[in-house]
């Protein structure tokens, strides 16, 4: 454990780093560049260690709330808890960066990022999975209860292609998108359908990916694994229906 730390530079995916008094580097998730804080240390290299934010000790000036209830679990919006336009400013420095040290390019001309108009609901394209044993989360662990159904749809934990966490709300693409997967998977757990477990490599339902223009939903098991196609039980229109919208969502029943 690192007790106190200050971490002025921002690092890729979401990391801050700050050195340590033997000069080494530490690579701190959960900080915004800027925070002094308490640091729990998960990975030792000889060139650097790696760790996890305990406790803001103080706060950077960019530091703000994240607006996602999953952002500590979800490695979508890395720097949501930073001001957007620091977001902007790191990123021009990691990309000039990369260029100076890995391409060994000067660049005597920079042009400026153009900004976003929009910080949230932003993105045409989604992807997401189904689990047959979601991800708990560390109350649920912490509470000992026995939770004896864990089908779910949502996001992979990162860097886990065998674990999934339940998503209730993604600030990244515009409504009607958290409307068709929460619809999707209510209306796949009300006629009990299977959910995919990748280990096992069984289950019914296993894929959802959502765009602006349509909904595609991949089901079977690994021997018998499709998309689309008119189902015996209901038609393409009729499943779109069932959700109140105007996106096409492809399933079929067992």
């Amino acid at each position: 454990m690192v007790e106190s730390i200050e971490l002025p530079v921002a690092g890729a995916r979401g990391v801050a780093i700050g050195r340590m008094e033997d000069g080494r580097a530490l690579m701190a998730k959960g900080a915004v560049p800027g925070d002094t804080a308490k640091v729990r240390i998960t990975k030792k290299k000889k060139s650097h260690w790696m760790g996890e934010v305990v406790e803001v000790l103080q706060p950077s000036s960019d530091r703000v709330a994240p607006q996602c209830a999953h952002f500590q679990l979800c490695g979508g919006c890395v720097w949501q808890n930073m001001q957007y336009d620091a977001q902007l400013r790191w990123k021009a420095q990691e990309v000039r960066e990369n260029l100076r040290r890995l391409g060994g390019v000067e660049v005597e001309e920079e042009l400026p990022i153009i900004p976003s108009q929009e910080t949230f609901y932003y993105r045409n394209k989604l992807e997401y999975s189904f689990t047959a044993e979601r991800w708990l989360d560390a109350a649920e662990v912490a509470s000992n209860e026995e939770i004896a159904d864990r089908r779910a749809c949502g996001f992979h934990i990162p860097g886990r292609w065998d674990r999934v966490f339940e998503v209730h709300h993604c600030w990244l693409q515009p409504e009607p998108s958290n409307a068709i997967r929460n619809s999707i998977s209510a209306w796949s757990l009300q006629h009990n359908w299977t959910f995919y477990h990748p280990r096992e490599r069984k289950g019914w339902v296993a894929q959802y990916d959502d765009s602006q223009y349509a909904g595609r939903a991949v089901y079977g098991d690994d021997s018998n694994r499709t998309s689309g196609g008119e189902s015996s039980g209901y038609s393409h229109r009729e499943f779109a229906r069932a959700f109140s919208t105007n996106s096409i969502a492809l399933l079929r029943c067992e």
